[in-house]
């Protein structure tokens, strides 16, 4: 039998995961709450990984190998922005991160089982109105994983 791993950057990957989900015409704010909720979740599966050989499998996440040509200039920026960014709990050690597994209710994007999931209090569709009414990020996500806060890690899982 064999087994092919594919390692890729994680903001390359987070990248060819957004892409096909959010569409130009979303908000500057909301896809930013969703980089980083997305990217809490792959700083998760990489700390945490089901398998000694990879952190995640691709299958379990829908992943369908997206190539990021046409790239929505909008999902860059809010990856770019948000960098380094993860919701973590909110009685973290001094400054050890400890994400979360963010469960926002986006089809496609990273919901993964198991773990120590947080649910979000709110789904897409409110974070949308949240948006569109001036709300920024990082309201967002406290109104979406109020249990969390927005934190910087310092390490990069590297390739995943």
């Amino acid at each position: 039998k064999l087994s092919v791993v594919n390692r890729i950057d994680l903001e390359y990957f987070l990248n060819s995961i957004l892409t096909p989900l959010f569409p130009e015409t979303t908000s500057e704010e909301l896809l930013a709450a969703v980089a980083i909720a997305a990217r809490t979740n792959l700083y998760y599966l990489a700390a945490n990984p089901k398998n000694t050989y990879w952190a995640i499998n691709g299958k379990d996440i829908n992943y369908l190998g997206y190539k990021t040509t046409g790239n929505s200039d909008s999902i860059m920026d809010a990856i770019h922005m948000t960098r380094y960014m993860v919701l973590g709990k909110n009685n973290a050690y001094e400054g050890v991160v400890d994400p979360i597994l963010a469960e926002w209710q986006i089809p496609g994007l990273l919901n993964v089982k198991g773990g120590r999931q947080v649910l979000s209090k709110i789904d897409i569709a409110e974070g949308k109105r949240l948006a569109a009414k001036g709300d920024n990020a990082a309201q967002i996500l406290k109104k979406a994983f109020p249990e969390a806060t927005i934190q910087l890690i310092q390490t990069s899982p590297g390739a995943i």
